[in-house]
């Protein structure tokens, strides 16, 4: 029902205003279980293309049935941090959510937030989550999905870039060396 209101809302001001194009990236790591049978996890976020201004923030969303035990574990000094658990009302299946309130202009968007939880999913584990966007009026103005961060490619040291030319030098002069005693 939350997704719906907020689709709703985000159509409708996407036809009155242009909304921002805020990326939240997430990447998930397995992490050591403390209790039998449940399956710990942390998400880390990081948020870019977006310049908040204190009293704006972001929720993202955490699926009933899919998360429990939902808490924060690190955000900067420029946010507050807030998670309220998915749960059963009144036989309606709740999401659970986290939240970030910017306390200032231009929060530090530097240190990823994160967030540690039991997945109560299959064996391929967490992934991309549904996110909004308010303004200090606690009205929406984004909605979308967390995407994927990249992952870092290995890149090769200095030092074994020379020694690599430096073998290829020497492989090209035995080379030429053959060649010319022909």
């Amino acid at each position: 029902m939350k997704k719906l209101i907020s689709g709703i809302l985000l159509s409708s001001s996407l036809f009155y205003g242009a909304a921002s194009a805020t990326t939240i990236y997430y990447s998930a790591t397995d992490i050591a279980d403390t209790t039998t049978g449940e399956d710990l996890w942390q998400y880390n976020y990081s948020v870019t293309d977006n310049a908040f201004a204190a009293f704006d923030g972001f929720t993202i969303w955490f699926d009933y049935g899919l998360f429990e035990n939902i808490n924060p574990v690190t955000a900067s000094f420029d946010w507050d941090p807030v998670t309220w658990q998915p749960e059963n009302i009144l036989g309606f299946g709740d999401d659970g959510a986290y939240d970030a309130l910017a306390l200032v202009d231009n929060p530090d968007l530097s240190v990823d937030f994160t967030v540690s939880f039991a997945w109560l999913g299959g064996p391929e584990g967490p992934g991309a989550q549904f996110f909004d966007v308010y303004d200090g009026n606690y009205d929406l103005i984004e909605s979308g999905m967390t995407v994927a961060a990249p992952v870092a490619t290995s890149v090769p040291e200095p030092s074994t870039l020379m020694l690599m030319g430096l073998g290829s030098i020497g492989l090209l002069g035995i080379q030429r060396k053959k060649n010319s005693n022909k």
